[in-house]
């Protein structure tokens, strides 16, 4: 079997004692006000939606409310239930596949590409420079488990949705193929088609042991599982994962979505080169393998040096938005993110840009000059502030048009310009062709079938409103009381999703009907008359809510090159060597502490040997990080140092592995055929917390 290599990111958050031992609320002058900043361990349950149509995603804000403790509060305070303790304590691993796996490749579909469900985790562990014994773990992120864990996904069978929990983790050491010969099902980037979330690969709550990993650490810690991480400790991690079953490779499978694609407009079928350019990836020679779409894909990621360190070094340890600096050194701090919310993105982008300036009795209402510039209604500032064309404007934003269906009628052709001829006999003769009685009667059959469809897709259209309605009314409902009745209100949810049913297979049935009736008309009339059809007048909706986040992380450990440069198996680097300046090259090869993890792949044959290779290669990596951070750290630093040195230092690391044009230091990575691999195809470093609201 050959194999293609593709690169992933990798991203880890560090979530420890200063974070556990931060409060969300704090007693000021006998008063509680909200803490800068939360963290919370979150998860998607979706029997909540199963079992009483309650929302299956964690509360907006934690939950929080403005009464903490039994106290009015004037912020939104969060209530201790979801301030995170020890249990929560470890690294948070998560990786982010390829934009070419992240999309639909059919116009209008929900069937994305699947993605990989076998991963290896490896951690190498470093205390006070010195490597500690590697530990590794086996994840199954497409086999279902436990029926009474939290359901992340959710799934269609029969007569109703079924909610299950997917995703098994175990120690490396203990994985037996038996304990993963459950039932699979494939993960796609939006869950599946009948989860269909857009933040499902982004956002931990949905995604825990499908492409996120929490390392407790508690094999590390003095005293075991319960004491602290050691001071001076430095992780790194490898992702290696590959696919459960062959009809899932992408390559073929993209292939044959494109080709469907292309099949529908008359195009030629695309080729190797071509498919590879569709989703963004290439190889090194000037021509992919010739079999390359043939081939398994294998996806390998690292992120490395996270600085666990606590006393001497002072890494961004605190994951939460708005943290203060570690004892008040190593970074300044970020301002929390802020949420602008409206009913359209103008309306949010005006929330969000005017709040700080808005409100209260001795500032100025900012947002509605603002909201005048935005639509376009400067002249209501000169006049009142409720000048009724400007309210008109915002308030059409609030709802959007939907169309109600078509009329259809038979006319001249006008000669396919939309004008009559200039000759009058031309024309006349145009304009006497009128339609014979049994085309007339067809007409009429027509207009009576897309009458009725359109009457009931407009049905369907109003109960969808009113579905919505009631959701959000139970939500509310079991959000003000958990333990509240929802019996009669989930009983009237369910009498709706039946009616919606039965009129969706009515609808189906008449334009199944309608279908033919247009060309059965077209095919019959003269060469003077045309079929049209002419929009029924629209109706309105509700539009749904827009939210706009400021601040919320830094988004380029999301972004992969373009294209993406994938690795064929010959160019697994078998060696490193790093030359720092005016100090003499240091070379390495693989730890033999890896050994026992690359003896554990003999389970995953056919791949053995290519993921032996890649563990071998991340040793090589982990070993020249290690080095180039010891090094060029100035010794007067190791104890203490300003915020503005720790970035310097940093900044240093990320340009030598990225090969920026400033760069000072080399990292060299070859392979059997002595071909060079730049460390950035290799390697993320670990800067600083990934924090945004999506990732925690």
């Amino acid at each position: 079997m050959e194999y293609l290599l593709v690169p992933i990111k990798v991203e880890a958050l560090v979530v420890d004692d200063l974070v556990i031992n931060k409060r969300g609320a704090l007693l000021v002058e006998n008063d509680y006000t909200s803490n800068s900043g939360r963290w919370a361990s979150l998860s998607q349950d979706y029997r909540k939606l199963t079992s009483n149509l309650s929302a299956p995603g964690p509360r907006p804000f934690f939950g929080a409310t403005r009464t903490f403790n039994k106290k009015s509060t004037d912020q939104l305070v969060a209530p201790e239930t979801v301030w995170p303790n020890n249990d929560d304590r470890g690294v948070y691993v998560h990786w982010v596949l390829p934009s070419g796996l992240r999309h639909s490749y059919e116009n209008g579909s929900l069937e994305f590409p699947a993605l990989p469900d076998q991963w290896v985790i490896v951690r190498f562990c470093r205390r006070a420079g010195e490597a500690q014994k590697p530990k590794a773990w086996f994840l199954d992120s497409g086999v279902l488990d436990d029926r009474d864990a939290s359901s992340n996904l959710l799934f269609e069978g029969g007569q109703r949705h079924t909610a299950r929990n997917v995703g098994k983790v175990v120690p490396l050491e203990e994985y037996a193929a038996a304990k993963f010969q459950g039932e699979h099902k494939p993960i796609t980037a939006i869950g599946n088609p009948r989860t269909g979330s857009p933040t499902f690969t982004a956002f931990l709550a949905e995604n825990q042991n499908i492409l996120s990993f929490h390392d407790t650490l508690n094999d590390l810690r003095a005293p075991a599982n319960t004491g602290s991480v050691p001071r001076e400790t430095t992780l790194t991690y490898l992702l290696l994962g590959w696919y459960w079953s062959e009809k899932n490779e992408p390559l073929k499978t993209i292939q044959a979505q494109i080709n469907a694609e292309r099949a529908r407009h008359n195009e030629k079928p695309a080729t190797p080169a071509e498919v590879l350019s569709e989703i963004g990836w290439r190889t090194d020679s000037e021509t992919p393998p010739w079999n390359v779409l043939d081939r398994s894909c294998v996806f390998h990621g690292m992120v490395a040096h996270v600085n666990y360190w606590t006393a001497s070094y002072k890494g961004t340890m605190l994951g939460y938005p708005g943290a203060p600096p570690v004892e008040n050194v190593a970074q300044v701090p970020a301002a929390a993110f802020k949420v602008g919310v409206g009913n359209s993105a103008e309306d949010a982008l005006v929330s969000l840009v005017s709040s700080p300036f808005s409100g209260g009795k001795d500032r100025p209402n900012l947002w509605r000059a603002l909201e005048a510039v935005i639509y376009r209604q400067p002249e209501s500032l000169i006049g009142s502030w409720n000048t009724a064309p400007r309210d008109h404007v915002v308030h059409q934003h609030w709802f959007s048009t939907v169309e109600a269906g078509k009329l259809w009628s038979i006319g001249p052709r006008a000669g396919n310009q939309n004008a009559f001829p200039q000759d009058p006999a031309e024309t006349a003769k145009q304009t006497d062709a009128k339609p014979t009685r049994a085309q007339l009667t067809t007409l009429k059959q027509l207009n009576e079938h897309q009458s009725a469809a359109d009457a009931l897709t407009r049905e369907i259209a109003a109960l969808q409103q009113d579905l919505y309605a009631w959701w959000w009314k139970l939500t509310a409902k079991s959000y003000d009381d958990p333990d509240a009745p929802l019996d009669d209100e989930s009983d009237d949810c369910r009498k709706l999703v039946e009616r919606l049913r039965t009129l969706t297979t009515e609808r189906d049935g008449m334009l199944s009907k309608l279908q033919p009736l247009p060309k059965q008309i077209a095919d019959t009339l003269p060469e003077e008359l045309e079929l049209r059809s002419d929009s029924a007048p629209r109706f309105w909706s509700p539009a749904d809510p827009v939210i706009v986040i400021q601040n919320s992380g830094k988004i380029t450990k999301h972004r992969f090159p373009n294209p993406l440069r994938c690795r064929l198996p010959e160019q697994v680097s078998r060696s490193a060597e790093v030359v720092i300046k005016e100090k003499a090259p240091q070379s390495f090869n693989p730890a033999a502490s890896v050994n026992e993890i690359a003896g554990a792949m003999k389970h995953f044959a056919p791949r053995t040997d290519l993921l032996t290779g890649l563990i071998n290669e991340a040793s090589l990596v982990e070993q020249a990080v290690a080095y180039l951070a010891d090094k060029t750290l100035p010794e007067n630093y190791k104890q203490f140092f300003p915020a503005g040195d720790w970035d310097k230092w940093v900044d240093r690391l990320v340009k030598d592995l990225e090969r920026k044009p400033d760069f000072e230091d080399q990292l060299r990575f070859r392979s059997s055929s002595r071909d060079e691999i730049s460390p950035d195809r290799l390697v993320d470093l670990w800067e600083r917390q990934p924090w945004s609201p999506l990732f925690v």
